[in-house]
């Protein structure tokens, strides 16, 4: 997460909004929210970097677009959702991509240590492995409520759903997560 903003809001905006929108300072305030988010969403690797930099550009370039209807976060998180959307998508589309980026990141993921810290990374790329079976809408459900701690009635105003969707969804990723961590255990 190096990347570093000199920009704000475009001159376009409503002085106000601009004032609200200075993205240097929602980089400050949520960018390491966002890049946690990205990487469960889409996997642990150097892309997220990337994505991290295309949110905010992409924030950048539409801060005249942001109405206050919802709080920066949340419209941050929309920006992120999309981009990390369209990037599985990418990878989906070049499987054989994929298969050879998800084994250098179990190679660089599993660096020589103690049994310990073999077997915490094992643990770790199983729950990245199960995170990556689940239906992205799941996912986000799953990531948001269960690893980012946070309140569903947020979880919905930020996908844009009803609560009892976030509910409906989160009940499934748990299930289905359970069934995937149960399998890579026999594994």
């Amino acid at each position: 997460m190096g990347l570093a903003f000199a920009m704000t809001a475009p001159s376009t905006a409503a002085p106000a909004k601009a004032a609200a929108l200075d993205v240097r300072a929602l980089y400050d305030a949520h960018a390491p929210f966002v890049a946690r988010v990205l990487q469960r969403l889409t996997g642990p690797g150097p892309h997220v970097d990337e994505l991290l930099q295309e949110t905010f550009v992409t924030a950048w370039k539409r801060a005249s677009s942001f109405e206050g209807r919802s709080t920066a976060r949340t419209w941050l998180y929309g920006i992120a959702a999309n981009i990390a959307r369209h990037h599985r998508r990418g990878l989906a589309r070049f499987s054989l991509f994929r298969g050879k980026l998800e084994r250098e990141t179990a190679i660089a993921a599993a660096p020589p240590a103690p049994d310990e810290e073999i077997r915490r990374s094992q643990d770790a790329a199983r729950v990245h492995a199960a995170l990556a079976e689940l239906p992205f809408k799941q996912r986000e459900a799953f990531v948001l409520y269960e690893i980012e701690g946070m309140p569903g009635e947020e979880i919905a105003a930020m996908l844009e759903v009803p609560v009892g969707t976030v509910w409906r969804r989160l009940h499934d990723a748990r299930e289905s997560f359970k069934a995937q961590m149960k399998r890579g255990e026999k594994a």
